[in-house]
């Protein structure tokens, strides 16, 4: 779509041959015909057919510019072809300058990055062999901030004491890339105990704002994480009005999996996330895959279902994750290989970018799979996990009074698969755990001990002697960062025998 300077030009601007017996024949100069000429009957318009359309000349002064000749004029009842923009960008023959006419006057266009943001097309250009008006000012580079500023990436993890750059895109209010603008924009980093920081331009910040420079509509920022693993930050692009907020993660220096990745679809795929926006025209299949630290595809560790959108500030006034068109693909399994996925955007224009992000739905069932005595390698087998109408229920009989016991604890996804990989996704500490009907004189404990490959543990001690049962309940925000909360919602009940 052309630019408020563009859409000036109508046909009112077009000239007329009422009486054709006005115009002698001019010589023909013009560098090359760009296409047949018509004009309706009872109107005055005279157009050009190119590349399907036919476009309006503004005057008698371009007529000739262009070479035409009035024998070579079409006087149709119905024109051949629709109507599409006005005759107005022209240059020279062997010079690069283009110029835009408007209202009389030429405005040279400045760069190819302000041609694109004003919406103009190259196969519109006509050259001539002199320009049909006398030049003006030229169009310049917006000094207005872009509508929408969008961070591309897709894989937002930083590796612990490591460095990050990350592309950020200038959209215009039909999100495309504002390729006219050259300036700065405000990037702020939220809090100050996360352990992240961003470059000013002379030194790191831990919190504040920075400004960041953007060329042609595009700029980079860089951020550092901390040397503690899975802490999170935000960092908020834009001011009030254009803002969009992308949280960053440190994670360990791990060659095993710590998350997941877009690529395109072919035999050495390549990414469309981070410094590789995915641009769909219509329907394009693309593949999730699982990668390490470094964003390397690397064979899976876990079998989680992952939830796939774009980024929702991509489209106007925000994106209910029920529509076709933000909820590109719903939780499918990724195992130890990508799968691929159709993305039906047909939405947007196809030169505006697109981020894809990813993320694991919460653990929605787990299973204790051994109670084990502190220092003991025997192991006590629980029973078979019973669903009730209250919550998931397992018990376990031979627990002894004063005792330590760790209680060894498999997360799962709805449908049973075990969520493998945990440390390599952070999965540690931040499961919330509970212990009901404790009324012994010596109270029961439970805790956290740590997080195995496969399993997270917990420290049970069994308190004095009672006639009632301990209820050692595991629920909460699932444990982890990268995984979204579920308040207050049970996993499991394990029930202890009485003694």
């Amino acid at each position: 779509m052309k630019s408020q300077h563009a859409i000036l030009l109508t046909s009112a601007l077009a000239f007329s041959l009422t009486t054709l017996s006005s115009f002698a024949p001019a010589t023909v100069n013009a560098f090359s015909l760009p296409g047949p000429i018509y004009k309706l009957a009872d109107k005055p318009t005279v157009y050009i057919e190119r590349n399907g359309k036919m476009h309006a000349i503004a005057n008698e002064t371009i007529f000739y510019d262009l070479g035409y000749q009035f024998t070579e004029l079409h006087v149709v009842n119905t024109l051949p072809a629709p109507i599409g923009s006005a005759v107005d960008l022209f240059k020279l023959p062997n010079k690069p300058q283009v110029y835009w006419y408007s209202q009389g006057t030429l405005h040279w266009i400045a760069s190819a990055q302000i041609f694109v943001a004003h919406g103009f097309q190259w196969d519109n250009i006509y050259t001539v062999s002199q320009l049909p008006a006398p030049i003006g000012s030229p169009i310049s580079a917006s000094s207005t901030p872009p509508s929408t500023i969008l961070p591309l990436v897709g894989f937002p993890d930083v590796i612990v004491g490591q460095t990050k750059d990350i592309m950020i895109d200038g959209l215009t209010s039909s999100y495309q890339v504002d390729q006219s603008y050259s300036g700065s924009i405000p990037v702020t980093l939220s809090g100050s105990s996360h352990n992240f920081s961003i470059w000013n331009g002379s030194s790191w910040v831990s919190s504040g704002t920075v400004n960041v420079s953007l060329h042609d509509g595009t700029g980079i920022i860089q951020v550092k994480s901390g040397n503690t693993p899975w802490q999170s930050a935000d960092l908020i692009f834009g001011s009030s009005g254009s803002q969009d907020t992308q949280q960053l993660t440190s994670v360990p220096d791990t060659t095993k999996q710590v998350g997941w990745r877009v690529f395109t679809d072919s035999s050495q795929p390549s990414p469309v996330s981070g410094e590789h926006p995915a641009y769909p025209n219509g329907s394009s299949t693309f593949l999730i895959e699982p990668v390490n630290a470094h964003g390397q595809i690397v064979p899976g560790t876990l079998a989680d279902k992952v939830d796939v959108a774009a980024d929702p500030q991509v489209y106007i006034g925000g994106c209910d994750f029920s529509w076709p068109y933000c909820d590109i693909l719903s939780s499918p399994y990724v195992s130890t290989k990508g799968i691929a996925f159709t993305d039906n955007q047909a939405v947007l224009p196809s030169s505006t970018p697109v981020v894809f992000a990813l993320s694991p739905q919460a653990p929605v069932q787990a299973l204790v799979t051994a109670v084990t005595p502190k220092g003991s390698s025997s192991a006590i087998t629980p029973s078979a996990l019973v669903k009730t109408s209250s919550g998931d229920i397992q018990t376990v009989g031979g627990i002894l009074p004063n005792h330590s016991y760790v209680i060894q604890l498999q997360l799962q996804t709805s449908s049973g698969q075990p969520i493998l990989g945990l440390p390599e996704l952070g999965l540690t500490t931040s499961t919330q755990i509970s212990l009901y009907q404790n009324k012994r004189s010596t109270p029961s404990t439970l805790s956290f001990e740590k997080a195995g490959e496969n399993h997270l543990y917990f420290l049970y001690n069994s308190g004095s002697k009672d006639n009632s049962p301990d209820v050692l309940a595991l629920f909460g925000s699932p444990p982890g960062n990268n995984l979204p909360p579920v308040d207050q919602s049970i996993f499991l009940e394990l029930i202890t025998n009485s003694f």
